[in-house]
């Protein structure tokens, strides 16, 4: 009997343990990055070069997949680098900074929202689909503070929210 219960708690510590990682965002690395890891985007009928060095899969609270990473937009007309930075492909529905985006490949850009304002002005991030239509919008917020920033990174926090960096500016994940 003194086994069973040991047994039993011992499982219930384990489901608790399991279902309460599961609620978070965590950063997948490994062979679990490896077969994510995309070397092309397709964007407006253009194959566009990913970064490998400067991306991330991070499964969110749902235990959906997010794939993001910068994109090497040199070369390619002035439409296309200045409107996109990155990728994003969810594999489930995700917030970003309060706004849902449903399961799909996504391109994004940080534009200066006053371009004849400050070097460190407020950035306005937008989402767009594969076709080029905007899907949303939303102020990036500046971060001065952060050490040396990372050109792409997730930084995942304890209240199930992650912010999405790229260098100092950031989104809000849920």
């Amino acid at each position: 009997m003194r086994r069973v219960s040991v047994f039993l708690l011992a499982l219930g510590v384990c489901l608790v343990g399991t279902i309460w990682a599961a609620t978070g965002f965590e950063v997948l690395s490994g062979k679990a990055f490896d077969q994510a890891a995309v070397t092309n985007f397709y964007l407006e009928g253009q194959a566009i070069p990913a970064q490998k060095r400067n991306m991330v899969l991070i499964k969110n609270p749902r235990g959906a997949r997010v794939l993001i990473a910068l994109l090497d937009t040199s070369g390619y007309g002035a439409d296309i680098t200045r409107k996109y930075n990155g990728l994003l492909i969810t594999e489930g529905p995700l917030s970003i900074g309060g706004k849902t985006v449903q399961p799909g490949s996504y391109g994004f850009g940080l534009n200066v929202i006053n371009p004849a304002g400050p070097p460190t002005g407020s950035k306005m991030f937008n989402l767009y689909n594969q076709a080029g239509q905007k899907m949303l919008e939303y102020k990036a917020v500046r971060d001065e503070v952060i050490g040396r920033p990372k050109p792409i990174q997730v930084q995942v926090r304890k209240d199930n929210i992650a912010r999405l960096y790229v260098g100092r500016d950031w989104v809000e994940l849920k």
